[in-house]
């Protein structure tokens, strides 16, 4: 029942009708029979009761002399038998009921059963009719059924008589008057035609103004369905129909305009949010592209920076190593020259008792020790002047340091500021927030290996600071033996008075070239320091270049992941 269309719907109201209509129509049929039979046996009892008037009015003009009695029953008779109604003429009978005339026919409409005694007289069915017509008058009146043939026919017929009497004791006569019941049927049948032939009009009718109903409701309801139909598409560019109409069709009609009002406002809304939603984006986009271009300026820059300061601090860290060498290089030198000055001193003091013979030789060795003297004194200002360029590049160094501070420290609040940007972009951000971090993490670690740097820096300043001293150290001995060989010089040319002082003095000597050996001993280890902390710069320069690099490549793919955004 849910899925039947309105015109199934309405056919199916009309078959109930119609079905409750057919048997109503039986039922009235039925009830209409009975009525046809109430109303013929009326008649008949009318009929009857009309001829015992006719007989009444005889035998009171038989009984006022007008007319002898025997006569005045005869007139009767015929008048009765005169009577006739219905299509087939039906008529009256006149009984005797005596024990004289019991059977004896009076009144029929078949002239050869009048004054014919048919007291014995069957139907087909066997019934003795003329016998129950007396005992029913006899019995006061009443309705008797049998079966004979219509007036001039042959065929018997089932016919229902009325019995009444006329009269008592021996002048009672039986009056009877009956209906066929085929008549019956007809009448019925003829009646039950009309109002079935009025039914069907009336159904037809019904069917008709049905029909014209249902199509005055359904092709509202089709077209109204079609408009949902493209509503539920999307599509709004229509007109809807009806909605001037002051019933349901009309209520729905409006109710649909509304609907359509308010999905066409609902599709404009969501176009501007949707617009909005783009308008918002592109700024989005525009915000972080501005702040990535700002970001790139400010962090390249200084990634640039740390690179370059990276770059000159490698450059400082391998120029330090080349001069530490050299510085080891000439250390070993003056070593060689000064045990070879030791060997000469143990060699004058062991031929002091025959300086007098071999004065020539002590004067070429003096010369020599002079010579080696000198270069030792001109090695030792070279080593001061390397050291001291030593110095001014560890002081340089401590400032590409403290720029590379300052950057890792910048390096850090932009970091903190993209933390916070990442924040603010909520989902959007995290690429961005996990970059940030990255970069914090980088410039920690830049700070660290700086102040490690730092630290190696401090150290290589000390050992340089030690090494200045050692050399300066040197130089005084050094001239010291110069003096020194210039005594022996003079006490060479002294030689005849001077012996005993040439033998202190070749002891000094020989003090002052041990001296010069362990200074020398300090300015090698001083000098393996410098490059040790050469070295350990020059590797923190390396990992501050490789970090430079990473961090340049961290921040091109955040800047990368933040204009994709």
């Amino acid at each position: 029942m849910r899925h039947l269309t309105v015109y199934q719907r309405l056919a199916a109201i009309i078959a109930v009708m119609s079905i409750a209509l057919f048997a109503v129509s039986a039922m009235q049929i039925v009830m209409l029979r009975g009525t046809v039979i109430e109303e013929r046996q009326t008649m008949v009892r009318n009929l009857v009761d009309s001829a015992v008037k006719v007989l009444n009015y005889y035998d009171a003009a038989a009984t006022a002399g007008k007319v002898p009695a025997e006569q005045a029953r005869q007139q009767a008779f015929a008048a009765i038998g005169a009577m006739r109604w219905g299509p087939y003429s039906d008529y009256l009978g006149i009984y005797g009921t005596s024990a004289s005339d019991a059977g004896v026919t009076y009144v029929h409409a078949n002239p050869k059963y009048i004054n014919v005694n048919r007291w014995d007289y069957r139907d087909s069915t066997g019934k003795l009719l003329i016998q129950d017509i007396v005992r029913a008058a006899r019995a006061g009146g009443g309705f008797v059924e049998y079966k004979v043939p219509r007036a001039g026919g042959t065929d018997e017929l089932p016919k229902m008589s009325y019995v009444g009497a006329y009269g008592s004791g021996d002048k009672m006569l039986a009056i009877q008057a009956g209906v066929y019941v085929d008549d019956i049927d007809a009448v019925v049948y003829q009646r039950a035609l009309w109002a079935g032939m009025g039914g069907l009009a009336g159904l037809i009718v019904a069917g008709i103004i049905a029909f014209w109903l249902g199509r005055g409701i359904v092709a509202p309801l089709d077209r109204t369905c079609t408009v949902m139909d493209e509503l539920t598409r999307g599509n709004l560019n229509f007109e809807v129909p009806f909605t001037d109409r002051r019933n349901e069709i009309g209520r729905m009609a409006r109710s649909l305009q509304i609907f359509k009002d308010h999905l066409a406002e609902s599709e404009r809304m969501r176009a501007e949010q949707e617009q909005s939603k783009q308008q918002a984006a592109e700024e989005r986009r525009t915000v972080l592209a501005r702040i990535a271009d700002e970001f790139e300026r400010s962090i390249g820059g200084v990634i640039q920076t740390t690179a370059s300061a990276a770059g000159e601090l490698q450059t400082s860290a391998q120029s330090m190593s080349s001069i530490v060498s050299g510085t080891t290089d000439q250390s070993a030198k003056v070593a060689a020259a000064a045990e070879q000055t030791a060997k000469n001193v143990q060699t004058v003091s062991a031929s002091a008792e025959q300086l007098s013979s071999s004065i020539q030789e002590i004067a070429k060795q003096v010369t020599q020790s002079s010579s080696i003297a000198q270069n030792a004194v001109d090695q030792a200002s070279k080593t001061e002047s390397m050291v001291e360029k030593l110095v001014h590049a560890t002081q340089k160094i401590g400032e590409v340091m403290a720029l590379i501070q300052t950057i890792a420290g910048q390096t850090n609040l932009l970091a903190l500021n993209a933390t916070i940007e990442s924040a603010r972009a909520g989902e959007a951000g995290k690429g961005f927030a996990v970059v940030a971090n990255e970069v914090k993490a980088l410039s920690a670690q830049t700070a660290k290996a700086t102040e490690e740097i730092t630290s190696q820096i401090e150290a290589i300043r000390d050992a340089t600071g030690a090494t200045v001293t050692a050399i300066r150290d040197i130089g005084a001995t050094i001239g010291q033996m110069n003096e020194i060989t210039d005594a022996i010089a003079a006490a060479v040319e002294e030689q005849g008075a001077a012996t005993k002082e040439i033998a202190r003095s070749v002891q000094q000597a020989a003090q002052g070239t041990q001296g010069v050996m362990q200074h020398i001993v300090g300015v090698r280890e001083a000098s393996g320091q410098v490059g040790a902390a050469a070295a350990q710069v020059l590797s923190a320069a390396s990992q501050l270049g490789s970090q430079s690099d990473q961090l340049k490549s961290q921040t091109g793919r955040f800047l990368g992941n933040v204009r994709a955004a």
